[in-house]
């Protein structure tokens, strides 16, 4: 397998991973406010038509339920990942079980005619989905049945034929809320545990790669460094004792020796500023991959092996392809990146293309 297939790790954009989890957020957030606001909404609009005497009673419920949802949802789902969320507001979560339960036990208390009741059931759905969003799954259940149960204890009062429809049609609210709630949040939770993978990931490769220049170093300067400091220490004790022809000898010695230190050091910082173009082929495509795009790539042949290319050429390829990939990422919201290497008679054509560049700032 060519070894710009491979799905190595790549370099690390902060900035790719967070808008990854804020567009995820968005997403997540406006789904579960398009289905809280639509069952609101038919539920209060039948309320307000079938109980015009109860307004007073159940238009404040829908709003605190609301506002309350709303609360639990920004807490949920929070569209920057900034560590470890701090549990869900309490405060919240009463307003939105004491709201669904007068908007489920109202109707089924007072409503005259048994085709509202069906509404009870959105209304437990929608109690249900904002638990689950942000209530761990066993009290998220447990509490959804305080508003259930309600209802059923007012429809048993009015008429006990009437419970266990009305139970079935409840218990399916419930259990579809619950479902698309927990979904929610898992799902958001598995791109935030992404995104600090890839942060730790990142910080990891950094650290490593310091670790390994810092070995590099004390292999190539400790063994030097240590005969620099012996042989200066015998040269003063040559010239203490007045022996200056050995003494300057040995300083010879360690002039040379400083000499080859600063030639393996710059060995050292050479060999780390090498650009190999198959290994930058590699990191781009990786990346660009990681980052949400496809990738297509044209001429990869030609970067594996870049035969007959003069060192300059190579490492004018590494570093157009690096810069290149970096101004994707920084400077565009590619999905399709089109990435062709051509060579010529002497020269080599690097074409970077994407399908969703930004508009310049104007001004």
């Amino acid at each position: 397998m060519p070894a710009w297939t491979r799905r190595a790790p790549a370099p690390h954009f902060r900035t790719a991973t967070d808008r990854a989890v804020r567009q995820f957020g968005l997403y997540t957030l406006f789904s579960v406010a398009f289905v809280l606001v639509t069952f609101l909404f038919l539920g209060g609009a039948v309320l307000w038509v079938a109980l015009p005497a109860l307004r007073w009673l159940t238009l404040p419920a829908v709003v605190l339920m609301l506002v309350c949802s709303v609360w639990m949802a920004r807490e949920a789902l929070p569209l920057q990942d900034e560590g470890e969320l701090t549990g869900p507001p309490w405060a919240a979560v009463a307003g939105t079980v004491a709201a669904g339960t007068v908007l489920t036990a109202v109707p089924a208390w007072a409503a005259e005619e048994p085709r509202i009741l069906p509404m009870m059931g959105y209304t437990a759905m929608s109690v249900a989905m904002m638990l689950g969003l942000a209530v761990r799954w066993r009290l998220a259940t447990t509490l959804t049945c305080v508003p259930a149960l309600a209802a059923c204890l007012a429809l048993a009062v009015r008429d006990l034929r009437l419970v266990p429809m009305s139970a079935v049609g409840l218990g399916i609210g419930l259990g579809t809320g619950l479902f698309i709630g927990y979904c929610s949040a898992w799902a958001m939770s598995v791109v935030r545990a992404q995104a600090r993978h890839h942060r730790v990931a990142a910080d990891l490769a950094v650290a490593e790669e310091r670790l390994r220049f810092s070995r590099d170093l004390h292999d190539v300067l400790g063994r030097t460094l240590s005969v620099v400091a012996l042989k200066s220490e015998l040269a003063g004790e040559l010239a203490r004792r007045g022996d200056g022809e050995a003494a300057a000898a040995e300083t010879d010695a360690v002039r040379h020796l400083a000499q080859e230190a600063a030639d393996d050091l710059r060995g050292v910082v050479r060999g780390y500023r090498r650009m190999d173009p198959a290994a930058e082929l590699e990191g781009a495509v990786a990346l660009l991959r990681s980052s949400g795009a496809e990738v297509h790539v044209e001429g990869a042949e030609h970067v594996e092996h870049h035969p007959g290319w003069p060192p300059a050429t190579a490492e004018a390829v590494g570093w157009v392809l690096r810069e290149g990939v970096t101004n994707v990422l920084r400077h565009s919201d590619a999905r399709t990146v089109h990435l062709a290497v051509r060579p010529g008679a002497g020269a080599v054509t690097l074409q970077l293309v994407n399908d969703r560049p930004r508009q310049a700032p104007t001004g």
